[in-house]
């Protein structure tokens, strides 16, 4: 942060491994936290159509689904849906991984 500033794009980047980093090993809180405070920054020096992007919300819904939150977790996952087709196309692998995702979010509020 020091070097490269609050709110570059490597910080963002580094908050959201960092928050993956976490919830590996089960610290969802601070993973939760993390995620949170990358998610702003990668979405203003990426965009929010950006694959990094995709990334983070993937990562902070399957945080929230760890924390029992699948309505919380829900619009993260959708919205990652949304850029993996959109950005790598719909037979990605990327895109499958994150529709299986979903399918386990719903078979938690079933």
């Amino acid at each position: 942060e020091d070097t490269c500033g609050e709110e570059s794009a490597e910080v963002g980047i580094l908050l959201c491994n960092q928050g993956s980093l976490y919830a590996t090993q089960g610290a969802l809180g601070d993973a939760t936290a993390v995620l949170n405070r990358a998610l702003p920054i990668l979405e203003s020096k990426y965009g929010v159509q950006h694959p990094k992007v995709g990334n983070c919300l993937n990562n902070l819904a399957t945080v929230l689904l760890q924390q029992n939150m699948p309505n919380a977790a829900l619009g993260y996952m959708e919205r990652d849906l949304s850029i993996c087709e959109k950005v790598l196309g719909p037979e990605h692998p990327d895109v499958a991984v994150t529709l299986l995702n979903l399918a386990q979010l719903f078979s938690r509020t079933q």
